[in-house]
């Protein structure tokens, strides 16, 4: 073969070569770039599967990078969760502990028992004291320590026929007489009359329960035990005797112009 034919040759041979150099050079990494490592951030291999490295080499099955970070993630995982847990149990240890403590700490204070006011009888509650007198009970009227029930039976108005007079502690509202407190009273009864008359006493209680209930001949009665509790309430009424048909009755403590009552008055 000829120098010439020998050159061609060899020409064309590094033709050939060159050209698959050129694809492969074009299709490759550009010179200037730099790897660096990154942290993979792919799901972990799964078991038989072989991870594959930056630089293009198969990992081994024993031990799969990606394996091995998501095990320390789930231990740091757990480690944190753990450590929550316990935060949130010292912090449920120090709420009880907090609690048990001011309840522990916070003294029970009994209030002294109330007393009540001069005059009212040992025990009595606040609620049954008079306003007036500093506790809450209102019950309307004039306070009397004398009351007196007044009656007439014919013409003179004198209003002193026939006389129920008691004292004691007691509210009177016009014809209305209340006791304000628990008491026994001795009342006094008086007749100043030609005519005899049967007095009717009726008491009730705060709810209109009747408690008591008498009736004497003014004539031979001088005195009547009554027994009021608070609230109690009186209602008296005066009935003329048979035999005496010239006076006029009967008459209820209410009536406007033959009955009487008067805080602080008897009229006897």
């Amino acid at each position: 073969m000829s120098s010439v034919t020998r050159r061609l040759s060899a020409i064309s041979l590094t033709a050939k070569l060159s050209l698959p150099m050129m694809l492969l050079a074009g299709c490759g990494q550009d010179p200037a770039f730099t790897e660096t490592n990154v942290t993979a951030i792919d799901s972990p291999a799964q078991p038989g599967n072989k991870g594959t490295s930056a630089d293009g080499v198969a990992g081994s099955d024993s031990t799969p990078s990606g394996s091995s970070s998501g095990g320390a993630s789930d231990s740091a995982s757990t480690g944190s969760g753990g450590s929550g847990g316990s935060t949130g149990g010292a912090s449920d240890s120090a709420s009880t502990g907090s609690g048990g403590s001011t309840t522990d700490s916070t003294p029970v204070v009994t209030p002294p028992p109330y007393t009540p006011p001069t005059g009212y009888p040992a025990g009595t509650p606040e609620s049954n004291v008079l306003v007036e007198d500093g506790g809450t009970m209102v019950m309307p009227g004039v306070k009397a320590v004398k009351v007196g029930v007044n009656f007439e039976d014919l013409s003179d108005f004198d209003l002193n026929d026939s006389v129920l007079c008691f004292t004691g502690s007691f509210k009177v509202d016009g014809p209305k007489v209340t006791s304000y407190k628990k008491q026994t009273i001795l009342a006094a009864v008086t007749n100043n009359s030609a005519c005899g008359h049967n007095i009717h006493v009726t008491i009730s209680d705060a709810n209109g329960v009747v408690t008591q209930r008498l009736t004497y001949n003014d004539r031979v009665t001088t005195s009547a035990q009554l027994n009021f509790d608070v609230g109690s309430k009186l209602w008296v009424v005066m009935e003329n005797q048979a035999n005496n048909s010239g006076c006029i009755g009967p008459i209820g403590m209410d009536h406007p112009s033959r009955a009487e009552v008067k805080p602080n008055l008897c009229r006897r």
